[in-house]
This record gives C-alpha cells, sequence and structure tokens, in this order.
C-alpha cells in the first residue's frame, strides 16, 4: 500500500507485522506511546500495522512532516533519535529469535515488555525487582514475534513460573519474581 502518512502512538498498543508468500504472518515488532510506525520504503508501507489494545495515534502526513522538518532541525534530531531507538529494538529482537531455546527467548520477551511497559531504558537497569507486566496480545502474537508455535510458548512460560521466575495471574498478566534470574535465563538481552 502506497504511503502517504506516518503515525505517532499516543496511547495503546500496536502490532506491526508481514506476511510471507507462504501466507505464514510474522509479528515485526509491538509498538508503544510515543513510538512511530507506518515508516516506508519506496514509497510503500513496509509492514501492516495492527492495533492490539484500543489506540490514539497522529495521523502526520509525509507531505507536512518534511515541511516541518525543513523548518524545525530539533524535529529533525528528534525522528533520528526515534529511528535510533526502533534499530536498537530491532536488533534486540533478532538477538532474541537467534537464540535456541524457547524459555530463553520468551524471558528475553517479558523483560522487554517490563521495560517498555514501564518507560525504562535497558540501560537504566532500575526495574524493581517484582512487578507486573500486561500481556494484551494474544500467545499466537507471542509466538509470531517469537519465531515459535503456541505451544511453545505456553511451555516457556509454564518452566518459568516452574523456576519460579515469574508467576501467572491471568492469561494477560504475570508477575515477575525474579529479575536477576529471568535476566539470566534471558542471557542478559
Amino acid at each position: 500500500q502506497e504511503s502517504h502518512s506516518i503515525f505517532n502512538l499516543v496511547r495503546g498498543m500496536v502490532e506491526t507485522y508481514h506476511v510471507r508468500g507462504n501466507g505464514q504472518r510474522r509479528v515485526t515488532a509491538f509498538m508503544f506511546p510515543n513510538d512511530l510506525f507506518g515508516l516506508s520504503e519506496n514509497g510503500r508501507y513496509c509492514m501492516t500495522a495492527q492495533a492490539v489494545t484500543a489506540v490514539v495515534a497522529y495521523r502526520i502526513p509525509l507531505v507536512q512532516l518534511t515541511q516541518l522538518m525543513h523548518n524545525d532541525p530539533s524535529l529533525q534530531l528528534h525522528l533520528l533519535c526515534k529511528a535510533c531507538h526502533e534499530i536498537r529494538e530491532s536488533q534486540q529482537h533478532v538477538l532474541q529469535i537467534g537464540h535456541n531455546e524457547a524459555r530463553a527467548r520468551i524471558a528475553a520477551f517479558l523483560l522487554m515488555l517490563a521495560r517498555r511497559n514501564h518507560e525504562v531504558s535497558h540501560a537504566e537497569e532500575s526495574l524493581p525487582a517484582k512487578f507486573q507486566v500486561d500481556l494484551p496480545m494474544s500467545r499466537s502474537d507471542i509466538a509470531d514475534y517469537s519465531a515459535l508455535t503456541v505451544e511453545s510458548v505456553s511451555r516457556a512460560l509454564h518452566a518459568l513460573e516452574e523456576l519460579q521466575l515469574i508467576r501467572r495471574v491471568s492469561a494477560q498478566r504475570i508477575v515477575i519474581l525474579d529479575k536477576e534470574g529471568l535476566c539470566r535465563e534471558a542471557g542478559d538481552f
């Protein structure tokens, strides 16, 4: 689809995905408030975006964005910082799915959600030792993002719970009981 705008997420969660030639869907990212999505390549959107929760987002026409960037160099810097952030997140995602163990992939996924949910950067390492993480996405979305099957996601969550690293409060919420142990399990992603 031709791209005419980008979007700034204000509230809620969006997932981006790509459908392969064989029909297999691959979730490429979860977007959180203050993230930009809808970037394009050669005038066409690269991914499909779908709301995971109720969403409020600003649509910014590319023509207006270009004009604003010419008039406001600080906006150029801000967008460059956003792009660098997305590149770092993508690199972490590649490392996560490159790990052989499903448990490690899911541990890394939970830590990523915790950081994003609590708006704490990875470098700050100031997440509390014990805290809740909301999982508004489906197990299928988690599987597509982590390059696993739904069954592997469920087994990995069960294994992390058996290790007393997490506790499942409901299908949409977990409590991280041992952040350091979860980091070790994730391989320090």
